[in-house]
């Protein structure tokens, strides 16, 4: 097992834009700020892995967090409730 590999990427976390497509020319495309997003996210991973002679093989195991402003638009008490951690009793929805 080799040594975990960490990095952080800065600025707010981004979820992967859904393709766009161009009315004129029919061809698709992803959006500018999904790219740039992706485009640190790579460059952060590659920092990360300088020394390590190459991309890894194998299985992985990968740990991810996540940090987001509380929406502001949020109820007061499920805001309370982030802020102290106290979410579980609330419902999510999720992008699917």
């Amino acid at each position: 097992m080799s040594d975990p590999v960490t990095f952080v990427v800065p600025g707010t976390p981004r979820g992967k834009g859904r393709p766009r497509f161009s009315g004129k020319s029919g061809t698709v495309y992803t959006p500018a700020g999904t790219r740039s997003y992706e485009t640190t996210v790579g460059r952060m991973a590659t920092l990360a892995m300088r020394g390590r002679g190459g991309p890894m093989t194998g299985p992985l195991h990968l740990d991810l967090k996540v940090h987001f402003s509380i929406p502001v638009s949020w109820p007061k008490d499920r805001r309370e409730a982030a802020i102290t951690g106290r979410m579980s009793g609330h419902q999510y929805r999720t992008g699917g």
